[in-house]
């Protein structure tokens, strides 16, 4: 960013993200941003850029953060998005996506929802979550149909050969989990891989309906292995 600032120092810098979002008060400090988003990024960002188009001042937009005159500005962050289904697919031509493809055998990564509930050590989760008190739900999942459709898209457009979804806890919603895996058979025939937690894959109708849609891989996330550490540290 440093680097960026000093090639281009009227360029406006934003930052955001997980980082941000846990520890503003350290990033808002960089030199190299002109401005951070605390939290979910789309619209502050859609906010910042009209402004930016129309050439007024953008310090009172909400979930921004930066430095006016050696003070932090903080402005309070907005609810969470509550219907993910309102977002447009990710425009992965903004990243030049068939050279990544190319590079990375044709696996495409994706998400089908926001949040994970649960509290393990080692995750990001606990601190969003507190972060998010009070803002709405934390965990939602995109519709099957809306999930469907980014497949499709991807499918029209770029060689895939694996399908990656990134959820922490893809299983955690039985029903929806069903309901994906009955639309997936019916339509692709690419492998798919996910992440969930042991007691989320413990139900047989759950197992069977991943392996009859394409489930490649299951990548189950361990906090600890030994029981006292867990309920004496953990």
């Amino acid at each position: 960013a440093a680097h960026l600032k000093a090639l281009r120092p009227g360029l406006p810098l934003v930052c955001g993200g997980i980082h941000p979002t846990l520890v503003p008060e350290q990033v808002v400090t960089s030199p190299a941003f002109d401005a951070v988003i605390v939290g979910e990024g789309e619209y502050p960002l859609r906010d910042m850029v009209e402004r930016l188009e129309q050439g007024r001042d953008y310090a009172d937009v909400q979930n921004v953060w930066m430095q006016r005159n050696g003070e932090v500005v903080r402005n309070p962050m907005r609810p969470l998005i509550a219907d993910l289904d309102e977002l447009p697919y990710v425009d992965r031509e903004l990243f030049d996506y068939d050279a990544m493809l190319a590079a990375n055998d044709g696996w495409v990564d994706i998400l089908s929802g926001r949040g994970c509930p649960y509290d393990c050590s080692y995750c990001c989760n606990p601190g969003l979550k507190a972060r998010y008190k009070g803002l709405g739900r934390y965990v939602r999942f995109r519709s099957v149909g809306h999930v469907m459709g980014e497949l499709r898209a991807l499918k029209a457009r770029y060689p895939i050969k694996t399908i990656n979804f990134q959820d922490d806890t893809f299983t955690l919603d039985h029903r929806w989990t069903l309901d994906f895996c009955e639309a997936y058979r019916q339509e692709f025939r690419y492998p798919f891989w996910i992440n969930t937690r042991v007691e989320r894959i413990l139900d047989e109708d759950v197992v069977r309906a991943l392996a009859g849609a394409g489930c490649a891989g299951i990548r189950v996330g361990v906090e600890n292995g030994d029981e006292t550490l867990r309920a004496n540290v953990l």
